[in-house]
Formats: C-alpha cells, sequence, structure tokens
C-alpha cells in the first residue's frame, strides 16, 4: 500500500498528527498548492461518504486529504470533478481526537486512519503512533490490545 497525503499547507504543524512521518517509506506528501500537477488517476479516496473498506490489498494507492473538514470538503470536491475517483471509507473505529466542530459520525483523525489502513493492509503499525497524544485512548476506546 502507498499513501498519498493531501495536505493543507495552512494547517498548523504544531497540531499536526502526521507530521512526523515525513520521510517515511510509502508515505509521500503532496502540496495542496499543487494540486494540478498531480495525476490522481487511480488513487482510492479516503472520504467518510466512501464505501466501508475491510482490506487493503497490495499496491493501493490511496489519497488522504489531512486538512480541517470544512476545507477538506472543497478539496473533495475538486478531486470528484477532476478525477472521479472510488471514495472509500474506514467503519467501526471512534476517534480519541479532541475535536472541534464538524466531524463526520466516523470521522477519524488523520494518523488513527493511517493506523487503521495499516491493520486492514495486514501489517499493524503502532510506531505510526509514536508521537499520538492520544494512542492510549484511541486504543482504550476500540478495545485495542
Amino acid at each position: 500500500m502507498e499513501i498519498f497525503i493531501l495536505k493543507d499547507y495552512k494547517e498548523s504543524e504544531k497540531k499536526c498528527s502526521i507530521i512526523s512521518l515525513k520521510g517515511k517509506p510509502g508515505i509521500d506528501f503532496l502540496d495542496r498548492l499543487k494540486f494540478d500537477e498531480y495525476d490522481f488517476s487511480g488513487m482510492l479516496l479516503l472520504h467518510p461518504d466512501g464505501e466501508p473498506i475491510i482490506k487493503i490489498k497490495k499496491g493501493e494507492k490511496i489519497l488522504l486529504v489531512d486538512s480541517n473538514w470544512r476545507k477538506a470538503r472543497k478539496m473533495y470536491t475538486r478531486l470528484e470533478q477532476k478525477f472521479h475517483l472510488k471514495k472509500i471509507r474506514v467503519d467501526g473505529f471512534k476517534s480519541a481526537y479532541p475535536w472541534k466542530a464538524g466531524r463526520p459520525d466516523n470521522g477519524l483523525c488523520s494518523i488513527e486512519v493511517l493506523w487503521v489502513l495499516s491493520l486492514l493492509a495486514g501489517k499493524r503499525d503502532d510506531l505510526l503512533f509514536q508521537n499520538y497524544k492520544w494512542k492510549k485512548e484511541f486504543f482504550e476506546i476500540n478495545k485495542i490490545k
């Protein structure tokens, strides 16, 4: 699995749960300001209205929009208009992140959804949570050992 993260350049790096993943193999950060330069064809788009996914196949390319929910909706619209990507979502997990308003019921923060994707790909990667403040709470509310 390869993850492409379309990151909002205005998002605070201090609050960002995934910034520590820069340089990690299999994860590519894309610049939202260069949106029109990228070809997202063939990628699966993580989207709160997507089809539930229960397994990630080897070689899948997944696009994650990393932004607040209001801005993410705008980016989803641009992606849908330009690239007709298949939308997927992860279900069955609750976020431990202390959200402000606007989060969909099934919304996870970026690092949480990346962890779940690693689980669905058959390669649980707890190192993704290395710098995540709410790791313990996430495991507790989701009954993960």
